[in-house]
């Protein structure tokens, strides 16, 4: 009796969920008006494509750079290498004495006439060789010997050469060592202190937000003056603020942040940094000082012709050099 009762039930309850399965949900409209889950989906705006950069492409280039000067001698094709905005800071090397970045100990044979365009001005190290083979020298064995006894390294630089390449063009053997980002270099390239001045307002202008650190580095990146390090500064004694009669320790302070514009090699004449001042502070008396301050003479060798003192919104640039 209790199993008959129990599949009773068990059939009264299949009957029920057999009758609700042709039901609406209870949050479902019974009328006939459109659900909202198929109103159409909102807009969405897209972001604005980032620009494509192209990087540079040695091959392609150096292609191109011997169809237009078919004659040209090494030395002729590096000088015109220095006129593409890839090779701005790049300057012609000398290879009588030493092969930049190539194995010390090594020294390429057959050759009659080589010369190299190299990146010292922004210490990237890039460079590009162009070797003329002499009549009966395997060019195709010179380019394999290159990359073998490149050294990719030799600068030491944080951000190491990625790209080694060779190339035998009209015979002609190419070796380009540079990084895969390489980009052209436009804009303004200062050739002396005085240059910077007009820069580093338009760069202010355009980097109303930038760190003193950001401009000198801008300011560094865009120049054929010198090879620049670039570094931060913090308050106290600063290079090329000195008294050498009194020996005083001259300390230049009233600055919130400071970044400095380094020659790599001395004697130099030039010295520039980039001061950020909290907001409200003296500029008028934090340039007065630094003026006082400064030697023309800092460096003993050589002397200065020219200050520097220029402000825009919080940063103050500060240089001494020739023009």
């Amino acid at each position: 009796m209790k199993k008959l009762i129990c599949l009773t039930l068990a059939l009264l309850l299949l009957g029920t969920l057999l009758a609700g399965c042709g039901k609406k949900p209870a949050d479902t409209p019974a009328t006939g008006e459109p659900d909202d889950s198929t109103a159409a989906a909102p807009e969405t705006t897209l972001a604005p494509e980032a620009p494509v950069v192209e990087y540079f492409n040695a091959e392609a280039f150096l292609q191109k750079l011997v169809a237009d000067h078919p004659e040209a001698s090494a030395k002729e094709l590096c000088e015109a290498m220095l006129e593409d905005p890839y090779f701005t800071l790049f300057s012609v090397e000398s290879t009588e004495y030493y092969y930049p970045g190539l194995n010390y100990e090594y020294a390429p044979e057959g050759i009659r006439e080589s010369s190299c365009a190299v990146d010292y001005m922004s210490g990237s190290g890039a460079l590009v060789y162009v070797f003329v083979p002499e009549a009966g020298t395997d060019a195709e064995a010179l380019s394999k010997a290159l990359v073998e006894n490149a050294e990719p390294g030799w600068m030491a630089n944080e951000n190491p050469l990625d790209k080694v390449e060779s190339f035998v063009l009209d015979g002609k053997v190419f070796l380009a060592m540079y990084r895969s980002d390489m980009e052209p270099l436009t804009g303004t390239i200062a050739a002396k202190p005085g240059d910077f001045v007009e820069m580093f307002h338009t760069w202010c202008a355009e980097h109303p937000d930038g760190t003193s650190l950001e401009a000198a580095r801008y300011l560094a990146g865009h120049q054929k003056i010198a090879a620049m390090d670039v570094y931060e500064v913090a308050e106290g004694p600063l290079t090329g603020f000195v008294d050498f009669e009194s020996q005083d320790e001259i300390q230049i302070t009233g600055f919130a942040e400071g970044a400095v514009l380094n020659p790599q090699i001395f004697p130099n004449t030039f010295i520039g940094y980039v001061f950020r001042l909290e907001e409200g502070a003296d500029q008028e008396a934090f340039i007065a000082m630094l003026r006082e301050n400064a030697n023309l003479n800092w460096n003993v060798c050589v002397t200065a012709g020219t200050m520097f003192t220029e402000a825009d919104g919080n940063l103050v640039l500060f240089m001494m050099g020739d023009e």
